[in-house]
């Protein structure tokens, strides 16, 4: 497949998925790469996450046995991630799927009275985070 062609994949569905082929996280590097610059190193965050091949900007999951609900990721950055890549080395034996969602879109959908609901609450989330 070429560049092109992917770059298409992403415009026309926003999320492709790419499957049945060989590949490790250099592949997975070298391939986002390709699409992506000025990768942003993770940082801060409510679990606890291995940096692979001491790259910062590859991490595990984590070490939970139990799903990580829907989220912002890095939402709590003064600079936030435009485009988010996975890549999955161990798939789970089983309900090991990955929810995605643009939040913008969802938030679009919602009603008017919800959206009214949020403006007017002002939703507050805390995590207890280290220094670091």
């Amino acid at each position: 497949m070429n560049r092109e062609k992917i770059i298409n994949l992403f415009k026309e569905y926003g999320v492709p998925l790419f499957r049945g082929f060989n590949a490790d996280t250099e592949i997975f590097r070298d391939f986002s790469n390709l699409f992506s610059t000025d990768f942003l190193d993770y940082a801060g965050g409510a679990f606890n996450r291995k940096v692979i091949d001491n790259d910062q900007t590859i991490l595990s999951v984590n070490y939970f046995q139990t799903e990580i609900k829907l989220h912002g990721e890095m939402y709590y950055q003064k600079n936030i991630p435009l485009m988010l890549w996975f890549f999955c080395a161990n798939p789970a034996s089983q309900h090991g799927e990955t929810t995605v969602c643009d939040g913008r879109h969802l938030f679009a959908e919602l009603s008017n009275s919800t959206k009214e609901s949020f403006n007017l609450k002002k939703l507050k989330f805390t995590v207890r985070m280290n220094k670091e």
